[in-house]
């Protein structure tokens, strides 16, 4: 028997691999796998038990992850558009869907197509700089002729949003104000159906 052969038998054996690995092929993982070291994957790659990535993993095709993928090192997910394209889908380099079925739902905690988890416990220091769930960054040096936005929210394919954002009560971003005037010193360019508007950002607030 391979030493291949034996890693991909069904005996529950524990293999280890100590080099590098390339699958250039279409791969199913269906048991749980953990990739301590570097994975190459040049096809599609369908993770349907629980695998852990806790070196860099490439992935050069298609990902499907029907179960829960743990990546300890990181994932980063490129799309690159290399010829003249019209997209009439949606693209992502990454791309989450939370689905419901028909049935009826509480979501009693944070429930959505992607998770964002910022870790600073007690005893942890945030010296300088900015950590944030969410960071946009970009090179925009090119011509657009389009629009270029740091979130867009599409027109959903039925019915519509009940909010844009959706605060806690007590998230440290929203702070209570009554009766106050507003000192306008900056403006937030937005685009509602096509239509440029401005919302007002205040430096200070003052007793009306």
């Amino acid at each position: 028997m391979s030493y291949l052969d034996r890693i991909f038998e069904t005996t529950k054996e524990v293999v280890t691999i100590p080099n590098k690995v390339i699958f250039s092929d279409t791969v199913g993982f269906t048991e749980p796998f953990t990739f301590a070291d570097n994975v190459t994957l040049e096809k599609a790659i369908a993770v349907t038990g629980t695998s852990a990535f806790t070196g860099a993993a490439t992935f050069a095709g298609a990902v499907t992850v029907g179960g829960a993928a743990t990546f300890n090192g990181g994932a980063s997910a490129v799309r690159s558009i290399a010829a003249p394209a019209t997209l009439a889908a949606d693209v992502g380099a990454l791309q989450g869907q939370f689905a419901v079925g028909a049935v009826a739902v509480t979501a009693s905690k944070a429930a959505a197509a992607v998770i964002a988890d910022v870790q600073l416990p007690s005893g942890a220091t945030l010296s300088a700089g900015t950590i944030s769930g969410l960071a946009i960054t970009g090179d925009l040096g090119g011509t657009h002729t389009g629009n270029c936005a740091a979130i867009s929210v599409a027109e959903p394919e039925a019915g519509t949003w009940d909010f844009f954002l959706d605060f806690g009560g007590a998230t440290g971003v929203v702070e209570a104000e009554s009766n106050q005037t507003i000192v306008v010193t900056h403006k937030i360019k937005c685009r509602v159906n096509g239509t440029t508007f401005y919302l007002a950002g205040a430096s200070g607030f003052s007793a009306a």
